[in-house]
């Protein structure tokens, strides 16, 4: 479970610099209009709850992230 004070670290950041900023997914580009906080390292794959670990991206994506790493949908996506 992602705490609050990790919750509002990532939602501050993301307004303030990177892709996010604009109001963009950074996997996808789209619009970010349903954002949601998302581990680039799963915690099914020993990734953390920690801030540094989490990053705001679209539902669409995080959907269809699941279990993959950012790396690996990266490389998924990029194949496609």
């Amino acid at each position: 479970m992602i705490s609050g004070d990790a919750r509002r670290t990532v939602l501050r950041r993301g307004s303030r610099k990177g892709p996010a900023k604009l109001g963009v997914c950074p996997l996808c580009g789209r619009t970010l209009l349903d954002p949601e906080i998302d581990h680039m390292q799963p915690i099914s794959r020993q990734g953390t709850d920690f801030a540094e670990n989490l990053w705001v991206i679209c539902r669409r994506c995080n959907r269809t992230k699941r279990t993959q790493t950012r790396y690996e949908f990266e490389l998924r996506m990029s194949e496609s």
